[in-house]
């Protein structure tokens, strides 16, 4: 009686720890959505951003791997390019304001200044603007959990008039709609932070 007890208890628990642990790590392992409608994202910075080449890097500031590129950030300082701004959908933390410090512009958006400028609805985002048009929106790494973002080169590729493919986001849904779809339970808490 006690083994099948066992037994029966673990063919429920199993299956329940999976999931959770299957929803959890779905930040940084599972490839978020590129923005579906480019034309969008390009109209909402060339708005807010005006006319000229611009890098824009769009962070998730309750996220833990903003916190690692933002000390890349600090480590490279801002590339030549006319313009470098970082756009923190959410709160910064206080350790964030040292992008100032060596020369980033940085602003805060709520998620829905973001979704209702650009349409975009997952970070890290790289854009990368060149001659007014732009060429690369997508994520900082090929890979899932990698630990070199690779948008120094992007940049430089991009602006040498070469733009790479757009790599995928592996990184925090900022979305309601996309939080909900890859977070079905809620586990990894509200979007009200946003």
């Amino acid at each position: 009686m006690g083994s099948e007890m066992c037994i029966r208890d673990s063919c429920i628990w199993a299956p329940v720890t999976i999931t959770i642990t299957s929803l959890l790590m779905v930040n940084h392992t599972i490839a978020m959505p590129l923005p579906s409608d480019l034309q969008r994202v390009e109209h909402g910075m060339m708005e807010w951003l005006g006319r000229g080449d611009a890098v824009v890097h769009i962070l998730y500031a309750n996220c833990s791997c903003t916190d690692s590129l933002v000390e890349h950030l600090v480590a490279r300082g801002p590339t030549l390019v006319e313009r470098e701004v970082v756009v923190f959908v959410g709160t910064p933390r206080p350790r964030h304001e040292r992008l100032a410090q060596v020369g980033f512009e940085w602003h805060e958006w709520s998620q829905s200044d973001l979704t209702e400028r650009t349409g975009v609805e997952a970070a890290p985002l790289l854009i990368v603007r060149h001659r007014n048009r732009m060429d690369y929106v997508g994520g900082y790494f090929r890979f899932p959990s990698a630990t070199r973002p690779l948008d120094a080169s992007i940049i430089a590729e991009t602006t040498s008039g070469v733009p790479p493919k757009p790599f995928p986001i592996f990184g925090c849904a900022v979305s309601p709609s996309l939080r909900a779809s890859v977070d079905p339970l809620g586990l990894q808490g509200p979007a009200t932070d946003l």
